[in-house]
């Protein structure tokens, strides 16, 4: 992304659910703590908060929907 960002964190959530559908498409698996590789980390990290938000009722209606949308069962 390049310019102004009026709202960085939708961006960024967005950004992280497209690396996310990318990463599913391509390895056919949930990322993993253990990886070696620090980007999938990262990654398993921001699913790991997503499933948090959703247990606590807190996350929002738009991001659960596009969650359920990707190949496997997120949350």
């Amino acid at each position: 992304m390049t310019g102004f960002s009026w709202d960085p964190h939708r961006d960024s959530w967005h950004l992280n659910w497209t690396l996310l559908r990318d990463f599913l498409e391509r390895e056919h698996r949930l990322p993993r703590y253990r990886a070696n590789d620090p980007s999938e980390r990262e990654l398993a990290a921001w699913v790991h908060k997503q499933r948090h938000l959703y247990r606590r009722g807190q996350l929002l209606p738009e991001r659960l929907a596009a969650l359920q949308q990707l190949p496997f069962r997120i949350i």
